[in-house]
């Protein structure tokens, strides 16, 4: 699902799953494969069997990783924003609150982008 375009930029939303384990809103932004395989530890730790881990070519692409923390709503809430010569600026977005659940969950959503150096935030 391609979530949006700037001028060079695409983010992907590659994966996403409610329940990620980690209680506290995040944004990661993985470069290796070895980041994204300790990731995934922590996401398949109570699970068995674990989620298998998504083939990506981190030569060309890296990943950014959202942690919605605990919550009832499991929707995609960052777009992404604008990219400029030294970060990626992410935008929260509202989502639809006639989705949430009575469930409580840590939904977690991983998109890939174009390789990059810069820094990765959110607004």
């Amino acid at each position: 699902m391609k979530l949006e375009n700037t001028d060079t930029v695409a983010m992907y939303l590659i994966m996403s799953g409610d329940h990620s384990g980690f209680e506290q809103e995040h944004l990661l932004k993985i470069d290796s494969r070895l980041e994204f395989e300790e990731f995934f530890g922590k996401i398949n730790r109570t699970r068995k069997p674990g989620i298998p881990v998504p083939e990506i070519d981190f030569k060309t692409k890296s990943v950014i990783v959202r942690l919605k923390g605990t919550t009832t709503n499991n929707e995609p809430d960052i777009t992404l924003q604008k990219s400029s010569k030294e970060s990626l600026l992410l935008k929260k977005i509202r989502t639809n609150s006639r989705k949430e659940t009575t469930a409580v969950l840590t939904p977690f959503f991983i998109y890939s982008v174009p390789k990059t150096n810069k820094d990765v935030i959110i607004q």
